[in-house]
């Protein structure tokens, strides 16, 4: 690639995990006359948490201060103020805000390992991608809409591509040619996803994304540059593909495309549409007005129940919001494509720090569970935070994954057979939260807790303790049964 000098102005993160600090320190307090109904550790634990999650996973950072003076400001609480915020959760059904703190916190501080193999995977593809205009402009086409594949009066999701923080071929080189390990791992995240699904999307030439700018063309239309890429990223990830979701989740059912006929209103409900998506993002990523891509996906609709077979029962998106998860698009079928690129890149390369995603034919579990950690790293924050798909919706398209890999592949030794239209989506989100869980980092940070006491806890507890002791038991009082969308 053409060297690039990687402008940090376009970033505004504090990078944490980059600080050789073991232990940070963090104050929440309370009057003396306002105490925990039940003092046992368990209560502090929580507490402690959710002053942990309100501190990493602000919306905004300050960038007026340094990077040592915002880790070691002590931040105060009152405990009544925590109470406000817990009752303020159980006011409103969906788990909106404390999901998109988790999301913010996780990407701003992964794992040590994880993030080192994030940086492979930047390494791999800086070394795959050839610089040439044409080629790298096809790339980015991936993720932009193509114009000519919808009309207004059914505006469906597969049209529509995810917003991106590139404008032009630029960016992209910029982006390959800086220092990954420089770099803040928000942006690292953002980038390397928009990368892997545009390369899936062009792997399949994919009908929903942009033709070639032809401004860009040369008179023989495809050039040989680009003719080789092509062919390169064909063999890359062919053998990684799996069938599409949608053998399996009949997702066009569900989806109501007009509104404006007779049908009754109770019969179905709107998707969540963040209008301002500053509310699900921050400023390290691709909020700033500008990097927004303008076309977004379009608010859907959904129905409550769907007939299969003769039978009407819950559809799997209304199972979601009765519970309280938001709902975007359904499940996603992008992200078992990306992943064909990521295990494409494991098992071409065979990098060291990637060596953890080979194919592994004789322990399908070892390979599940890492493919889920780096999966659910690399997708489920960003397509959450973008806009575009849910925890849940996001990591069904993980599991799914996973799951048909080893259904189709020959050389492996044994079969898991599971059927995946039957997992809830409730199910789903407690899994994801369990990966993003074990996805953080294990720094260890002191919140005290003024006049009980202590605790010490990293980012790793705190999403598990707050998922397990509340999260789930939120939703799983409003879980209903579905029946199966399959096709």
């Amino acid at each position: 690639m053409l060297k690039k000098t990687f402008n940090p102005a376009i970033v505004s993160c504090v990078v944490l995990t980059s600080l050789s600090i073991n232990v940070y320190s963090i104050t929440f307090s309370s009057r003396p006359n306002h105490v925990l109904e039940n003092e046992n550790t368990s209560d502090n634990r929580l507490v402690a948490s959710v002053a942990l999650l309100n501190y990493l996973g602000q919306k905004k950072i300050d960038n007026s201060k340094s990077v040592l003076n915002y880790i070691n400001q002590n931040i105060e609480i009152e405990l009544s103020d925590y109470r406000a915020q817990m009752a303020n959760y159980e006011k409103v059904k969906n788990t909106a805000d404390i999901t998109y703190k988790i999301l913010r916190s996780v990407m701003r501080n992964p794992s040590k390992e994880l993030l080192i193999s994030l940086q492979e995977l930047h390494k791999n593809l800086r070394l795959f991608i050839p610089n040439d205009p044409i080629t790298l402009n096809w790339i980015l086409g991936g993720l932009k809409s193509n114009e000519k594949n919808y009309t207004n009066s059914r505006k469906d999701s597969s049209y529509f591509v995810a917003r991106t923080p590139w404008k032009n071929i630029d960016d992209i080189i910029n982006f390959l040619d800086a220092d990954a390990s420089q770099m803040p791992s928000s942006l690292l995240i953002v980038g390397l996803e928009n990368l892997v699904c545009a390369l899936a999307y062009r792997s399949i030439n994919a009908s929903w994304v942009e033709d070639p700018n032809p401004s860009l063309e040369t008179v023989n239309s495809l050039t040989q540059i680009r003719a080789n890429f092509i062919k390169e990223l064909t063999q890359l990830n062919y053998q990684w593909l799996v069938p599409t979701i949608g053998t399996l989740f009949n997702r066009g059912i569900e989806q109501v495309f007009d509104t404006t006929t007779s049908l009754n209103p109770d019969s179905y409900f709107p998707s969540d549409y963040n209008e301002n998506l500053s509310d699900v993002s921050d400023s390290e990523e691709s909020s700033d007005d500008k990097n927004i891509k303008k076309k977004r996906l379009p608010k859907f609709n959904f129905y409550k129940t769907s007939q299969i077979d003769g039978v009407y029962g819950n559809t799997w998106t209304y199972s979601a919001h009765n519970a309280g998860l938001t709902v975007r698009a359904n499940v996603s079928g992008s992200a078992p494509l990306a992943l064909s690129i990521v295990v494409g890149f494991a098992n071409s390369y065979q990098s060291p720090h990637l060596k953890f995603l080979l194919w592994n034919p004789t322990d399908f579990q070892i390979f599940k569970k890492n493919i889920q950690l780096l999966g659910t790293l690399l997708l489920v924050p960003n397509y959450e935070r973008s806009d575009y798909h849910t925890v849940a919706e996001t990591f069904v398209g993980i599991t799914y994954y996973i799951y048909k890999l080893n259904e189709i592949r020959k050389d492996a030794v044994q079969k898991f057979p599971i059927d995946l239209a039957k997992i809830h989506p409730i199910d789903s989100y407690r899994e994801a939260l369990e990966n993003l869980s074990e996805a953080s980092s294990d720094e260890k940070y002191n919140v005290k807790i003024k006049g009980i006491g202590l605790e010490i806890l990293s980012l790793k507890e705190a999403i598990k303790i707050i998922s397990e002791d509340y999260l789930i038991s939120k939703v799983d009082r409003n879980r209903i049964a579905f029946h199966t969308t399959g096709s």
